[in-house]
């Protein structure tokens, strides 16, 4: 006989659709410039929440994210791939 299939539905994440990144260097250089979460999320202008979110990969970075970060930490514009781009193995 049938069986009754239930499929919960969910909205997806952006997360279910795009790969993760490795953040591991841009946190590395924020540490080194006395940096915390928080600092980086009033930089950025987003909530710390939100900073969380981006950090774990769960969302992606804005450009004007980026920009914003990139500007204060003042990384080389050839070098942004590395700290925002590089994804997780």
């Amino acid at each position: 006989r049938g069986k009754l299939l239930l499929v919960q539905k969910t909205k997806p994440k952006m997360s279910d659709f795009t790969q993760k990144m490795n953040y591991d260097k841009l946190l590395g250089a924020a540490r080194a410039l006395g940096l915390k979460q928080k600092d980086m999320a009033k930089i950025a202008h987003i909530t710390e929440s939100t900073m969380s979110l981006k950090i774990s990969g769960r969302y992606p970075f804005t450009s004007d994210e980026i920009r914003q970060l990139v500007e204060h930490m003042k990384i080389p514009p050839e070098r942004i791939g590395e700290y925002f781009f590089t994804p997780k193995v």
